[in-house]
Parts: structure tokens; C-alpha cells; sequence
């Protein structure tokens, strides 16, 4: 199951960032999101009553935090974020390189000392690769 949840979030990857390089140029992205967020909810919505559950929505509720709150906002940020990247322009393959492998980048400090995370000189290298590649994407510009 380790490698289909992973493979879940690779294909959800690269529709989404097919499906936000094709959001019509004209389209208010608010609307946009609004209407993204209905959809989502729909989904979730179904798949919590499909899925057998040992507690309700009460339930269910009371074993979330503040971090529900910070995804809520943090996935309006993406979702806007790649919106504007591809409308001014920016090639998916480099709008999405360029961002996840940021973001990994900013993560493994967060990990490191937040989450007590190690890594291995081995893991350190391909930092190193991540950061050269970064560069190197962008050097034809």
C-alpha cells in the first residue's frame, strides 16, 4: 500500500498541473477555486459515507487541529500560485520542477530539526543535484 499512495499522489500530480495549464485564461480564478473547492467536496464528501468508519462527523471532527487550518490555506496559496505561474507564462514541466524541488529543499531543514529526520551523505548529494539541477533549468532563460 507504501507505493500506491505514492502512486496516487503522482498521477494526481501530473493531472493536476495538466488540468491548471488548461484553466481558460478568462476564467476568474476565484471562481475557479470556488468551483474546484465544490467539486472536492462532493468527492470527499461521498468517499467518507462510502468508506466503513467506526465514528460520525463528530467524530470525525474532533481529531483535527490547527494543521487542517494550515493546509486549508496553504493549498488556496498553490492553487492560485500555479494559476498565475501558468497564465504569465510558465512552462509546466519548469513551474513544477522548480517549485516541488524548492519546496523539498526548504523541507529538509524543517524536517531535520522539527521531526528529527536524518539523512546520509548519500542523501546530502543529492541535494546537492537537486540544487544544481535547479539552476541548470534555468540557465537557458
Amino acid at each position: 500500500m507504501h507505493i500506491v499512495s505514492v502512486l496516487i499522489v503522482i498521477c494526481s500530480l501530473v493531472m493536476y498541473h495538466i488540468a491548471q495549464k488548461n484553466i481558460l485564461a478568462g476564467a476568474n480564478p476565484f471562481f475557479v477555486l470556488m468551483s474546484i473547492y465544490a467539486i472536492a467536496l462532493a468527492v470527499s464528501s461521498a468517499l467518507f459515507f462510502a468508506v466503513p468508519r467506526s465514528e460520525g462527523i463528530a467524530g470525525a471532527a474532533s481529531h483535527t487541529n490547527w494543521a487542517v487550518l494550515l493546509l486549508g490555506l496553504s493549498i488556496v496559496g498553490l492553487e492560485i500560485g500555479y494559476l498565475l505561474a501558468y497564465r504569465y507564462g510558465w512552462n509546466v514541466s519548469t513551474a513544477a520542477l522548480l517549485s516541488n524541488t524548492s519546496a523539498a529543499m526548504l523541507l529538509i531543514p524543517i524536517g531535520l530539526i522539527f521531526f528529527k529526520e536524518t539523512h546520509s551523505l548519500v542523501n546530502y548529494a543529492g541535494i546537492a543535484l537537486c540544487i544544481a539541477g535547479i539552476v541548470m533549468m534555468n540557465l537557458d532563460k
